[in-house]
């Protein structure tokens, strides 16, 4: 509460129509709150794009206000037309960002003002939402979710999400930061806001110790159901024995501790001089440089700590050595999850 380094979206578009900055028309500027790697969201999108999730560019800035060094910040491309445009086949249909009443994707009738929390961001002033109560209808009470749902797409976010103990999400006692998009009446799920990732967002469970193991096929810190594009997702066979392949694949590849190292220490090389020259950081070098590895700082764990510990215990759980579900009450309420590895 005492920091002015705050987050920041630029619109190149907002005095000059058709304004743009390297073919965006908004940028964020991201402050790395309650990450002193800086590396949270650039690795999480790079999973995510490793397992062919659609999802926003990324780079680092030095970011100047009148002249003055203010900080170094994580520039993320924002979600929207242009976005769209450059990631998907057809660009003409709804683009949603869910956070409040409805972000849930539970059933609320057929009225779209019922679910306020779910805002329309492309096609506002002729699109009637019926695809997406169609949507949520065919989520939550039909049997064809096939037809109004990416299936793939949206197990491959998840095997991601999950991965990263990323509650600060739909999984989390929240249920944001994501974004759907219809094509045809079929709805794709877009990644989005990852700095408290990787086991750092605990709301509604009792210690960082659930962050570890954080159940596979119950990746919610609350009831399943509650998350019925999980649920029904999962409760099919087929899709989660689908789910369980991206699962591994991460860990086999992009997400092994190895790679996962290799990567961190590249970053390292390229921000640590900016990183000790912010003016506005969070953190102190010092802590900076150890989170990259095994130390907690306060309550966030060192980025190589989490990624070992994480994995090894994934892998058991995929091996039955842990269990993979719980009760339905989520990873973080009912049943406790298993002890990490040692």
């Amino acid at each position: 509460m005492n920091s002015e380094r705050y987050s920041f979206k630029v619109d190149m578009n907002y005095y000059v129509d058709g304004q743009k900055l390297l073919g965006m028309k908004k940028i964020n500027l991201n402050n790395n709150y309650k990450d002193p790697s800086y590396m949270r969201e650039r690795i999480a999108y790079d999973l995510m794009r490793s397992l062919d999730v659609p999802s926003p560019r990324l780079s680092y800035v030095n970011l100047y206000i009148n002249g003055s060094l203010h900080g170094l910040y994580t520039l993320v491309e924002q979600v929207d037309s242009e976005f769209i445009e450059t990631n998907f086949a057809n660009s003409e249909g709804d683009l949603y960002k869910p956070d409040g009443t409805g972000s849930d994707l539970l059933w609320y009738g057929s009225d779209f003002s019922a679910y306020s929390g779910v805002e329309l961001k492309t096609n506002e002033e002729s699109s009637d939402n019926v695809a997406f109560i169609n949507m949520v209808d065919e989520l939550n009470n039909g049997r064809d979710i096939e037809s109004v749902i990416d299936v793939d797409g949206v197990l491959r976010y998840l095997a991601v999400s999950t991965a990263l103990s990323n509650l600060d999400s739909y999984q989390g006692s929240i249920g944001h930061n994501y974004y759907i998009y219809e094509q045809d009446g079929v709805f794709a799920i877009i990644p989005w806001d990852f700095n408290e990732s990787f086991g750092t967002f605990t709301m509604g469970c009792q210690d960082n110790s659930a962050m570890i193991s954080l159940y596979i096929d119950e990746p919610t810190s609350g009831t399943l159901t509650d998350r019925p594009l999980i649920a029904k997702l999962l409760e099919n066979e087929d899709y989660k024995d689908t789910y369980h392949g991206y699962v591994q694949a991460l860990l086999d590849r992009d997400m092994d501790p190895d790679t996962v190292s290799d990567t961190i220490a590249t970053t390292k090389t390229l921000i640590s001089q900016h990183v000790d020259n912010d003016p506005t950081k969070f953190y102190t070098y010092a802590q900076f440089e150890a989170s990259l590895g095994y130390t907690m700082i306060g309550d966030v764990y060192g980025l190589q700590d989490f990624v070992d510990d994480r994995t090894d215990h994934m892998l058991d759980q995929l091996s039955g050595l842990q269990p993979i579900s719980g009760n339905g009450s989520g990873s973080c309420a009912g049943t406790t999850p298993g002890p990490p590895r040692p």
